[in-house]
Formats: C-alpha cells, structure tokens, sequence
C-alpha cells in the first residue's frame, strides 16, 4: 500500500495495519515527526517497524527520528539489496517484539508477572532467578543479584506500586525485577 499524501499517512496505516511502514522524507520535515509519535502512540501500530528513507544524512533530523520510534533509516541513493536486507530485519524484530507482547500478557493473565510495575510475582521468583543464573552460566554473560526486603516499621512507608515504579524506571531491558 502506497501513501503519498503525508497528512494521510497515519490514518490509512491505521486502516490497513501494515507489517512495516517505509517513509520517505525531506530531512526536517517535522509532519514527519508528528506522524511517527502517532504510530508509536497507537495501540495497534506502535510495534510496527518504521523505516525511513532519507534523501541525505542529518544527524539531528535522523537522531530525533530514532528517539522517535523509528527502526531504521536509509540514505538514498541506496542499492535494492540494502533495503531489502534492512526491511527484512526490522520486519524479524518487529515478530520477535509481538511475540514478546504475547508472552508478557500470557504471563500476566496466568499472575505470574505483573505488567504495570514490571515485576514476577514472589512465589515465582526463585524459578525466575534460577532461569537467569543458568542463562548467564550458559552464555557468559554478568550477572548481579539484589535483594531488597522493605521494613515495614518504617515511618516513611513507601507503596510497593510506587516502588516498584522508581527501580523499573532504572533498569536495563535485560534486567529482572521481582
């Protein structure tokens, strides 16, 4: 599906839900950044792949344009094989962010995760630790384990929502809160 008309852009992605989005732009075309916070803001688009195709490279437009959401940018003239290669690996990292989703809510609605504040739920975590201690051993990778306990005496009592909240706002993707 082809769009040229930009300020259609949004609404005809919405209408069709496409499995990646390619774009073009003039570099500082801000209709442009308008457009991605709308993809990114929509519950069915926000995981699709945006790549942008750019007539020359600008630092600030393509740097904003990955702060953004986008997944990928292309500077023209390109050969067909790089976009194509590039458009197969965002479309590979868009299935495996669905899956993830996926598994996420599965987690959730079986109240072993808890979505909101990003953590396992008690009675699972020594399974969860177990999981990351084996993961880290099999492919060498660091691994550090902190072990809160909240006293509940304390005059400043903080909920565990609100908690939760402030170490998930710190932590990496690759880090497991429970």
């Amino acid at each position: 599906i082809m769009e040229s008309n930009v300020t259609n852009a949004f609404s005809t992605a919405k209408n069709y839900v496409p499995d990646a989005i390619i774009m073009f732009s003039e570099n500082k075309d801000e209709q442009v950044f308008e457009i991605i916070k709308a993809i990114k803001h929509d519950d069915l688009l926000k995981h699709t792949p945006i790549l942008l195709l750019v007539n020359s490279f600008n630092e600030e437009y393509v740097l904003t344009s990955f702060d953004l959401g986008i997944s990928d940018y292309i500077a023209l003239p390109a050969k067909d094989s790089e976009i194509l290669m590039r458009v197969i690996w965002a479309l590979q990292k868009s299935a495996v962010s669905r899956d993830l989703v996926k598994k996420e809510q599965l987690l959730e609605d079986l109240q072993v995760f808890n979505k909101k504040t990003g953590s396992y739920k008690a009675k699972y975590l020594p399974k969860v630790f177990l999981n990351e201690v084996n993961s880290a051993q099999k492919y060498k990778y660091p691994l550090v384990i902190m072990a809160m306990a909240l006293n509940d005496d304390s005059k400043d009592k903080i909920h565990d929502d609100t908690f939760a909240q402030i170490i998930k706002k710190s932590l990496r993707s690759t880090d497991v809160l429970g």
